[in-house]
């Protein structure tokens, strides 16, 4: 319990570099405000501000920070919190499930990417199936032709027939963004989708969805995403990987009992395997 000793002692000094950034985001470290810009440092104690429709992606140690609501933000509380909410092991497990789950979420990709350059490929076929323009985007992924990709699933989502075929497409626009390396963009189509807990994709839906989540250290939704979605879950890897990112959720709002159950049922789903493992030692610190 050392991590969450730590956050209710109080926030830490320290250091994050910004990754990224989008409109207006100012740091007052000593009084003086100034504009962020990628590649600053930014030092705690201090205050972030984000304007409207403002961005910053942080990185700090092994954890990624993303803000995306506008308002006054105290970078050493979150330092202190993204040094609780954010395991590499836990990460690792996220994005090592994402990938071996790809074919059961129609999507077939590598780890998640990095923000960079997309790709573009010749040849492509728009179709008004909504599964064949899946299929279709898939291809274009594994090829990585991220941005034509995307066009044809914005595309497709235009002519969506129905709720639940928006919500299909909705998952999958989330899904590439995600890989190309677009977390905002990424959440906001997630989060859109929303879809039934007994789709076949809602075992990589949740898991992508709660790591973004946890990213943005919005964590009050976290928990009441993960309460609607983890009890609907059946593949034993995919439920203790949920479990696992509910219990940083939980370690992140003060409630470490809550916590400790969440451990508890991800190691006896399977207390061999590496996310069982993992459980195991958050469950011994």
């Amino acid at each position: 319990m050392l991590g969450l000793l730590a956050l209710i002692a109080g926030p830490l000094a320290g250091n994050a570099q910004v990754d990224y950034v989008e409109g207006l985001v100012t740091v007052a470290s000593g009084g003086d405000w100034a504009e962020v810009a990628i590649g600053d440092s930014l030092a705690a104690p201090g205050t972030v501000q984000l304007g409207v429709g403002g961005f910053l992606e942080l990185s700090e140690g092994g954890a990624r920070i993303l803000l995306r609501r506008e308002g006054l933000y105290d970078l050493g509380e979150l330092l202190q919190q993204a040094r609780v909410v954010n395991r590499t092991s836990v990460a690792e497990l996220v994005t090592g499930k994402l990938r071996a789950l790809g074919a059961a979420g129609r999507l077939r990709t590598e780890a998640l990417g990095v923000r960079g350059e997309q790709q573009s490929s010749p040849g492509v076929v728009w179709a008004d199936d909504a599964s064949v323009t899946v299929e279709q985007a898939q291809e274009l992924l594994a090829a990585g032709a991220t941005g034509e990709a995307l066009d044809l699933l914005h595309e497709a989502l235009d002519f969506a027939a129905d709720s639940q075929q928006e919500s299909r497409l909705l998952y999958h626009i989330g899904y590439a963004y995600a890989q190309a390396g677009e977390p905002l963009a990424a959440l906001d189509s997630l989060l859109a989708s929303s879809p039934a807990v007994d789709v076949d994709y809602v075992g990589p839906y949740v898991l992508l969805t709660g790591r973004l989540l946890l990213e943005t250290l919005e964590l009050l939704e976290a928990r009441l995403f993960f309460g609607s979605y983890l009890p609907h879950l059946r593949g034993t890897e995919e439920t203790q990987v949920a479990f696992l990112l509910s219990a940083l959720v939980h370690r992140g709002l003060g409630d470490p009992a809550s916590a400790v159950v969440a451990l508890q049922r991800a190691r006896d789903l399977n207390p061999d395997n590496g996310a069982g493992q993992a459980a195991q030692e958050l469950l011994d610190e």
